[in-house]
């Protein structure tokens, strides 16, 4: 018997290594956590005075992110900010100015003759293809297949602008108006940097932008973006970056999450990309978070800023760029749907 018990004791030990080195984490989403988490905010916002626009930056973020800007204020309150905004992002808006755009406005907006060429190939199919097969292409529903295709079929009058800024928010479509999906953003800065009588002597901040879909994402067939841009030639070191999924376990009447470790591609000293699946496993991507150190060893005494958007993919074909400057400057091209833009001043 004592040995049967060692025996299964060793293979749950096993397994639980080989569960806790991957880089997936699997957990559930429960009444008891989310009034855990709204009191920890309370309490953090009454502790550190912190404004409203401050608390509502501190929501969007998962607990445990949220103890790490506690850490933050808790060692410098004076060093922390935190901002916050939400944006709107209209896939089929975006999609319908694909459509109504040529060949020459599309290369315009960065896309070379080919990746053009592509994205209206890909529009001309969805006019043809059947309800199901867009939905089960675009990984949406039968709902917004619909959308999606009445979208590309509707013949409007061409807009003297191209397609910039065109507002479809409110067209009409298969189940009544366009609604545009909300995405909260968040930004926080911790100045770290060394300071010998008042005077500083290095730059050395520490950043962390969480992006969160307040409703989930209508396609979800490609990949999604963060990009992040700052200026003074800093360099970087990326802490902790992870992409959120969620999905509905009907059995147990809760959302089920799932993490996963996006790819990176750093531009170095003025940026990095950071690219994730729209989906992963069962979930629709829900949240991206990313936590990384900007730092310099000598002060020059300028200001500059870090910048980041998020950037989503509307569109399964490669078209469209995401290039970065270090002015700084984020440059995201057609065949994304963007946020806007969040940012935090530096001293360089």
């Amino acid at each position: 018997m004592i040995k049967i018990i060692k025996k299964e004791l060793f293979i749950a030990a096993i397994l639980l290594i080989y569960v806790l080195s991957m880089n997936d984490i699997i957990w559930a989403n429960t009444d008891e956590k989310q009034t855990d988490n709204q009191n920890f905010i309370q309490s953090i916002s009454h502790k550190y005075n912190l404004t409203e626009e401050e608390q509502k930056g501190l929501e969007t973020f998962t607990q445990d992110q949220q103890e790490e800007v506690e850490q933050m204020l808790r060692t410098n309150r004076q060093a922390v900010e935190i901002t916050y905004n939400l944006s709107e992002l209209d896939e089929v808006g975006e999609i319908r100015k694909l459509s109504e755009a040529t060949i020459e406005e599309l290369q315009n907006s960065g896309m070379s003759l080919e990746e053009a060429q592509n994205v209206k190939q890909e529009i001309k199919e969805i006019e043809s293809k059947t309800i199901e097969v867009i939905s089960e292409e675009y990984k949406c529903s039968t709902t917004d297949a619909k959308m999606l295709q009445n979208a590309v079929k509707v013949n409007n009058s061409k807009n003297i602008d191209g397609f910039k800024d065109i507002d479809y928010k409110n067209k009409c479509s298969a189940s009544g108006s366009i609604s545009a999906k909300k995405m909260a953003t968040s930004m926080v800065k911790y100045d770290n940097s060394k300071k010998v009588k008042g005077k500083r002597k290095n730059a050395d901040y520490e950043i962390l932008v969480h992006y969160q879909w307040k409703s989930d994402p209508m396609f979800v067939a490609s990949s999604d973006r963060i990009a992040c841009a700052w200026g003074g030639g800093l360099n970087i070191t990326t802490k902790k970056v992870e992409s959120t999924y969620r999905y509905y376990n009907p059995s147990k009447s809760r959302y089920i999450f799932v993490n996963k470790t996006p790819s990176k591609d750093e531009k170095p000293n003025k940026g990095i990309i950071y690219t994730f699946p729209q989906k992963y496993s069962k979930g629709t991507i829900y949240s991206a978070y990313a936590r990384f150190r900007l730092y310099q060893g000598t002060f020059k005494n300028y200001s500059t800023k870090a910048i980041s958007n998020y950037a989503h993919r509307i569109i399964k074909v490669t078209g469209g760029s995401i290039s970065i400057t270090g002015t700084p400057g984020i440059s995201i091209g057609s065949g994304f749907d963007k946020s806007k833009q969040v940012s935090q001043g530096l001293l360089r």
